[in-house]
């Protein structure tokens, strides 16, 4: 499945295929720095990037660390921690 940004905050957040994780997990691999958010929200640098960009490079950014590689099929990240990420970004995904 090719990933799409326009298809990103759409309610197949329902359907991820990991649905476990523990919340020391989250707590350590899903919590955004400001050196993070810096990257993510581009400060500086005149950026600019939409909800779905920022969202879905917070998810790349988050899961390289924990599995050790970026999963070709980001529907797979478990949902609680697609939830955590958006809180942190003041971005909701919608049906979530």
């Amino acid at each position: 499945m090719v990933w799409r940004p326009s298809s990103f905050l759409t309610s197949r957040w329902s359907g991820c295929g990991r649905t476990r994780i523990g919340r020391e997990e989250l707590a350590r691999f899903f919590t955004l720095t400001r050196k993070d958010l810096g990257f993510i929200d581009n400060l500086g640098r005149g950026g600019g990037r939409g909800p779905a960009a920022r969202l879905g490079l917070a998810v790349q950014l988050c899961t390289l660390p924990w599995l050790g590689f970026i999963p070709d099929d980001l529907w797979s990240v478990p949902q609680a921690a697609v939830l955590r990420l958006a809180n942190q970004l003041a971005v909701f995904p919608r049906g979530a």
